[in-house]
C-alpha cells in the first residue's frame, strides 16, 4: 500500500478525493493534512504572501515527514507552488489540477469553458492553460466563469443546490460557444453528472490525479 499525503485548504474537498481513491486507486492509502486557513489568509493577505507560501510549505514538509510515497496538492490556488515544492523533497509531488489540464488539451474540442467558485483559481486556471495551449502550438480558446453562491452553498451543506449553481455556469458557457467543460476544483467534482447531463463533455481533477498517481507509483 501506498501512501499519498494530500494538501487540502478545504474540507469540501476531501470527501469527493477520497471518493475517487476509493474507486480509481487501488493500493493507494489517501492521508489528509488540511489548514482550512490557508484559503482564509490568501482572501485577508490579498493573493499568495511570503507568509502564505511558509504557512503552505510547512504542511508539505508535515507530510513528507510522515513518511509518504508522494504529495498531492489538492487546492488549486496553491498549485502553481508545486514545481518550488519539488526543489525540497525527495518524493513526487503532483499539482491535481495538472492532470486534467493535460487531458482537457488532449480532447477535439475546440473552446474550453472552466467553472471555479472563487477568482484565484480561474485566473490561475486560465493562465496554465494558455501557456500550455501555446506550448503545444494549438489555438484553443479558453473562457472562464466563478460562481461564489456555488461555494456559500457548500459551505452551508446544501449540495443540492451547488450542483443546481455549477450547472447554471456550465448552461452560460455553453451559450458561449464551449463545447468542453472541466470543474476547477476538487469540491466541483460533485457535481460533474449536473454538468453532463446538459449534454457537454465535462472534466474533474480527482479522477484525473488519483491515476497519474498510481501511473507514477507503479500501481
Amino acid at each position: 500500500m501506498k501512501r499519498v499525503g494530500v494538501i487540502h485548504a478545504t474540507l469540501s474537498a476531501v470527501k469527493p478525493l477520497e471518493m475517487a481513491f476509493f474507486e480509481f486507486g487501488d493500493d493507494l492509502e489517501p492521508v489528509n493534512f488540511v489548514d482550512e486557513y490557508m484559503l482564509k489568509r490568501i482572501k485577508d493577505e490579498n493573493g499568495l504572501t511570503k507568509k502564505a507560501k511558509r504557512e503552505f510549505l510547512k504542511l508539505v514538509f508535515r507530510a513528507v515527514e510522515s513518511n509518504v510515497d508522494a504529495v498531492l496538492v489538492a487546492c488549486t490556488v496553491y498549485c502553481p507552488l508545486v514545481p518550488l515544492v519539488r526543489e525540497f523533497v525527495d518524493v513526487p509531488v503532483i499539482a491535481i489540477d495538472e492532470p486534467m489540464m493535460e487531458n482537457v488539451l488532449d480532447q477535439p474540442e475546440t473552446k474550453i469553458g472552466v467553472i471555479a467558485t472563487n477568482l484565484e483559481t480561474a485566473e490561475n486556471a486560465k493562465r496554465i492553460l494558455d501557456k500550455m495551449n501555446m506550448s503545444r502550438g494549438l489555438s484553443k480558446e479558453v473562457i472562464t466563469k466563478v460562481t461564489l453562491e456555488a461555494f456559500e452553498a457548500l459551505k452551508d451543506g446544501n449540495e443540492e443546490q451547488h450542483n443546481f449553481l455549477i450547472g447554471n455556469a456550465a448552461s452560460e458557457l455553453m451559450k458561449q460557444g464551449a463545447d468542453i467543460i472541466i470543474l476547477a476544483q476538487i469540491s466541483m467534482a460533485r457535481a460533474e453528472q449536473t454538468v453532463r447531463d446538459l449534454g457537454v463533455k465535462v472534466l474533474s481533477s480527482p479522477k484525473e490525479g488519483v491515476l497519474r498517481l498510481k501511473r507514477i507509483l507503479g500501481k
